[in-house]
């Protein structure tokens, strides 16, 4: 899809200012100045990123035009439940887009990731819970502390015709791995018209609603986890989200530990 065709299937959206570059540090660092210019809501697409970061400020890095590399500027009023229910929007919204564009079920994982689940038509397809992307929610706020704006990065795996670097291999996957083929642009505009059809997420029914529908497509729900928290960490079954988003953790005595903040790992289920 063409630039021009892609502004205009946004046209009538809250996403219809959407913008490309060739190569920027960071588009989550480029909206979040845009925030501070007082900039409306739009979109901002990069073939490459020199800054590209994921949580905790890990470094992503990607070759040009391997993956699509976009982040969103969305003003208030935010979801019932506060802002960060947006990056659950936005990772529903990639879903929804990569079924609708190639018919691959993909899934989320707890807290930012999305990850292959074996259902894939390609026969050497790599396994369940590898990497196909990372979603970055981050906040800005006004002079007195509000939040002011949310900016919500992506970044999918589409296509890595000469394979992933061998620290990555075994836990990366991309799109035509999976036996998808598909445009970035074409993705990125479908991300956006996914994310626009959920709403402005205001009311307390369409964020349950929303919910519910992470709860059936998170593929760390019913799993036994380790949860890598700053200076410990958890071990237990994942049971369920929590209205704003946190995980909810049993440990082997039974109690339930509320995770809003943590690194996940996927364990085989204890015998």
């Amino acid at each position: 899809m063409s630039f021009l065709r892609a502004k205009a299937a946004l046209a009538g959206t809250r996403f219809s200012d959407l913008r490309r570059v060739e190569r920027t540090g960071s588009t989550n660092a480029d909206l979040l100045a845009e925030a501070a210019r007082s900039a409306g809501e739009c979109a901002l697409i990069a073939d490459v990123q020199d800054a590209g970061r994921g949580r905790l400020d890990r470094r992503w890095e990607a070759p040009v035009g391997a993956s699509l590399l976009m982040s969103v500027l969305v003003r208030p009023p935010f979801p019932a439940g506060g802002p960060q229910l947006l990056g659950i929007a936005l990772g529903l919204a990639a879903l929804d887009a990569v079924d609708a564009l190639t018919g691959v079920d993909v899934g989320l994982k707890w807290p930012n990731d999305v990850v292959t689940t074996g259902a894939a038509p390609a026969e050497d397809a790599p396994p369940a819970d590898r990497k196909l992307g990372g979603l970055l929610a981050e906040l800005a706020t006004d002079d007195s502390g509000v939040p002011s704006a949310a900016v919500l990065g992506i970044g999918l795996n589409v296509a890595w015709p000469d394979g992933f670097p061998d620290e990555l291999s075994g836990t990366a996957a991309s799109l035509d791995q999976l036996g998808a083929h598909v445009d970035r642009v074409d993705l990125g505009v479908e991300i956006l018209r996914q994310l626009d059809a959920r709403g402005r997420l205001l009311g307390d029914g369409t964020v349950r609603e929303m919910l519910d529908d992470y709860r059936r497509r998170c593929v760390s729900l019913g799993r036994h986890v380790r949860v890598e928290l700053r200076d410990d960490e958890l071990l237990g079954s994942a049971v369920d989200v929590a209205a704003d988003g946190s995980l909810l953790v049993r440990d082997p005595a039974g109690r339930i530990h509320t995770v809003r903040s943590g690194d996940v790992v996927h364990l085989r289920q204890p015998e």
